[in-house]
C-alpha cells in the first residue's frame, strides 16, 4: 500500500509504475521498450496536440507511456480542485463512477483528497472506460491505495463506451459522476457525446454531484453550460486554473530513458456541478 497525501502524486506514479513494469509480461527492460516508450510518448504528443483529438488505447506500451506522462498532472489537478472548491463542504455520498476514467489519474487525486480530510471510511468506485487496455493499470493502482487513511476502496472496471444501454445502471447508484477530458478527446463525435451527456444527466439521481474536467480552448464543457441554462442542472462551481505538480523530479530519472519529461503543468478548466 502506498502512503498518499496531495503533494505526492509523482511519487505515487514512480511506484505505480514499477510494479507494472516489474509484473507485465510485455514489459522487457531493454532499449528495445525503451525505444517502443519513446515512440509513443511522440505519438501522444502529437496526438493531444491535434483537434479533434484521438487517441487509441489498445496496448500495454500506449498505457504505460499514457501513466508515465499524463496520470501525475491529472491527479494533481484534480486534488487541488477538490482542495480550492473546499468539497468537504460539498462531497455527498460514498459511491464515484469515472466515466473513461483510464489507469485512474483523477482517482488518485480524489482518493488523496478524500483521506485527507476524512470524508468517507469505504469508497465504492466504478472506472467505466471503453479501453478494455487500462483494466490492470486501473487495478494496480486501486490495489495500491487501498487503506489509505483508513479508507476501504470497493473497485470495478466497466468496459463499456458512453452509448452502453448498461451504463444507465451505473449512473443511477453513483452520487457522484466525473469525467475529465473526455469531451475534448471525442471532439469527433462530439453530437453524439452531447446526446449521451444529456442522457446521463435524466438518468441520474436527483442531487448527484457532476465533477467536468477539460481544457478550455474551444469549450468542451459547453455541454455542461447547456444543461446549467436548461436548468437540468445547478452550477456549484467553476474556474480555470494552472496547476503545477510540485514532486515532479521523483520521475527525472525516466527522462534519460525515453527522452522526456511527465506533464508539469497546464491550464484545465472545471465544473461542479448536482442535480436538484
Amino acid at each position: 500500500m502506498l502512503s498518499v497525501t496531495g503533494l505526492q502524486e509523482a511519487a505515487t506514479v514512480k511506484a505505480l509504475l514499477n510494479q507494472m513494469s516489474g509484473e507485465a509480461p510485455e514489459f522487457r527492460k531493454s532499449q528495445e521498450t525503451n525505444l517502443a516508450i519513446r515512440e509513443k510518448l511522440q505519438y501522444l504528443a502529437r496526438s493531444y496536440k491535434l483537434n479533434p483529438i484521438f487517441v487509441e488505447y489498445s496496448d500495454w506500451v500506449t498505457c504505460y507511456a499514457y501513466m508515465y506522462k499524463y496520470m501525475a498532472h491529472h491527479a494533481n489537478a484534480t486534488y487541488k480542485m477538490l482542495r480550492r472548491t473546499q468539497a468537504y463542504k460539498w462531497w455527498k455520498g460514498s459511491t464515484i463512477s469515472y466515466l473513461g476514467g483510464g489507469p485512474g489519474s483523477d482517482f488518485l487525486g480524489t482518493v488523496s483528497y478524500l483521506a485527507e480530510h476524512g470524508l468517507v471510511s469505504a469508497l465504492k468506485v466504478q472506472n467505466i472506460d471503453r479501453a478494455s487496455a487500462w483494466q490492470p493499470f486501473w487495478e494496480c493502482t486501486c490495489h495500491n491505495l487501498d487503506g489509505i487513511g483508513g479508507m476501504k476502496l470497493l473497485p470495478s472496471f466497466k468496459n463499456m463506451a458512453l452509448d452502453d444501454p448498461c451504463l444507465d445502471d451505473c449512473v443511477r447508484t453513483s452520487q457522484v459522476i466525473m469525467m475529465s477530458h473526455v469531451i475534448a478527446e471525442n471532439t469527433p463525435t462530439i453530437s453524439i457525446v452531447q446526446q449521451r451527456f444529456e442522457h446521463i444527466v435524466r438518468s441520474a439521481q436527483t442531487n448527484t454531484v457532476f465533477i467536468l474536467v477539460d481544457r478550455e480552448v474551444g469549450s468542451p464543457l459547453a455541454i455542461a453550460d447547456a444543461c446549467v441554462q436548461r436548468r437540468e442542472l445547478v452550477e456549484v462551481y467553476r474556474d480555470v486554473f494552472i496547476p503545477y505538480l510540485d514532486d515532479r523530479d521523483v520521475l527525472t530519472h525516466y527522462h534519460f530513458q525515453y527522452g522526456q519529461s511527465p506533464l508539469g503543468s497546464k491550464q484545465v478548466a472545471y465544473r461542479i456541478l448536482e442535480k436538484r
